[in-house]
Parts: structure tokens; sequence; C-alpha cells
């Protein structure tokens, strides 16, 4: 590699880069030294000579470092203000804030990995227990709806808070309630919204407010629900299987069931299937 050399005392540096030469060392493109120093977390001269704009073997490391702060989650323009602007107390402060920003993503990604492998084990034993009811602890869940039988509600607190929960999937999904009386009556009644369990709120920060129905975890009849239609209607002898193996193993159903979404196939063609893991929250008869 030839370097441009300048006569000493003119600069600090004696040995000069051009930004394809640099690019080489750090192993980037042109274009993204170019975006460096377009940004200001690069200084470049001039040679007066060749018109090529220079850089020296500073603007290396300040590469590095720009590199690993973008590892850090920070943006460019933050870099170049670490890098060019701040002082000692404020680079610390803007980096002591962004290990609290990365400690709680990494948090998030590490719960969305539990969901994962949840998903997983949970369509493994779709078919397998696709109407099969059982007794077991259900997980607590908070929930708000955004339409009572396909309509959409009007509650305007509720579908505020729609996108905002709906950019915490995957640990926000598609959860319906299902009314005691409407499965006791044979009435079709549902609402349909979006659910997050409670271990997964606890860790978002998310609190109860008026428009959010908490059902805490314990003991709940359990199956999975095949539907084999496109139609987003279900019908609600679909549900009519809990309730009645809670009646039969001596047990009082509780205010509601919900579902919790596991995973939809062939959603474009008359051969859609939904699979819905139901809970129906119980209490042992005295």
């Amino acid at each position: 590699m030839k370097f441009i050399r300048v006569p000493a005392g003119k600069r600090k540096c004696d040995v000069k880069y051009k930004i394809s030469q640099i690019a080489k060392i750090i192993g980037v493109s042109s274009e993204a030294v170019r975006l460096y120093e377009k940004k200001g977390v690069l200084k470049t001269e001039k040679d007066e000579e060749s018109g090529y704009r220079l850089f020296h073997a500073l603007d290396i490391g300040t590469m590095l470092r720009c590199r690993s702060y973008a590892q850090f989650g920070l943006s460019l323009s933050e870099a170049a203000s670490l890098i060019n602007d701040y002082d000692l107390e404020q680079s610390y402060r803007a980096l002591v804030g962004q290990e609290a920003r990365m400690q709680q993503e990494i948090e998030r990604q590490m719960r969305c990995l539990v969901r994962l492998k949840e998903l997983n084990q949970l369509i493994a034993g779709c078919e397998r227990d696709a109407g099969v009811c059982r007794m077991q602890e259900h997980p607590g869940i908070l929930r708000i709806d955004y339409h009572h039988n396909g309509v959409l509600m009007k509650d305007s607190e509720s579908l505020k808070q729609f996108p905002q929960w709906s950019a915490l999937a995957p640990l926000s999904f598609i959860s319906l309630r299902i009314p005691v009386e409407s499965m006791r009556d044979s009435v079709q009644d549902y609402y349909a919204g979006l659910g997050i369990l409670e271990e997964d709120a606890e860790i978002l920060g998310i609190r109860d407010s008026k428009n959010i129905r908490r059902t805490p975890k314990g003991l709940a009849v359990r199956t999975v629900l095949k539907v084999s239609s496109p139609d987003p209607l279900i019908g609600i002898n679909a549900f009519q299987g809990v309730y009645a193996y809670a009646l039969d193993h001596g047990c009082v159903p509780l205010e509601e069931a919900y579902t919790r979404m596991i995973i939809v196939i062939h959603r474009s063609s008359d051969k859609c299937v939904r699979y819905y893991e139901v809970f129906l929250p119980v209490k042992a008869k005295k």
C-alpha cells in the first residue's frame, strides 16, 4: 500500500491515507468512510497538490471507536457527539444511559427467546392436544379488547393503547375472551384483543388501568382449539367442551375463558387452519 507523505513539521502526523486506503485497512467500503466523514466523525484534510481528502492514523482508531459505539446501540450522530463534542462527564452519562437501555433490550430479547421456545413446544403438540382437556395452572394474563363479536369497540383508551401493545409482539399476542354465560347458554358472544402474560408485563413495565383486564394465574381447564376455516368467526360451540369438562370434574367456571393464539397456517387458501390455546379458569367446589 502506498502512503502519501507530507513534509516534516507541516502536520502532526507524516503518514496520510486516501479514502480507499483507510477503507481497506478498516474493512469497510469507501461509501462508509464518506458517511463517517459526513456525520462529522472523521475530520479530513485536503491535499493541495492532488486534491485528495486525506486521513491519518488517528482516524483509524476513531472509526473503530465509532463501530464500538454502534454495537452498543448508538447512532452515528450520537457517536459523533461522543467523539467530538462531549467532555468526560457528558460521555460517562451518555454511556451509562445507553448501558441501561442495552440491558433492558437484552432482557427483552431473552424473554422473546423464552417465548419462542414455548411457541415451538406448543406447535409440536398442536395435533396431539387439539380437543383434549386437562386441569393445570394457567399463566396470569393482562388483556385489552378492540372488538366485540366482530364490531370495533368505541373505547378510545383501548384503541389508543392497541398500537403500543402491538409493538411489543411477540410478547403481546392475539387473545379472545369468552364470557362463561355465553358458553353456558350457547350464546354467540366473545371479545377479541391483545394479551400479555403477567410475567412479561412486569418486565415491560405495564401497569393496571381501567381498560386493562387482568386474570391472575390459577387453576384452569386447558385445551387446544383447532379451527379449520378461513372465517374469522369462531362458533361458541367450540368452547363448550372446556366448560363441560370443568363441570364434570367438580369445578366452578370463573368469569370467562381466554385464548392465546398459537399459529395460523394456509392463511391465503380455503385450507386455513388456526390453533389456539384455551384456558378456562376454575375453582373447586367446596
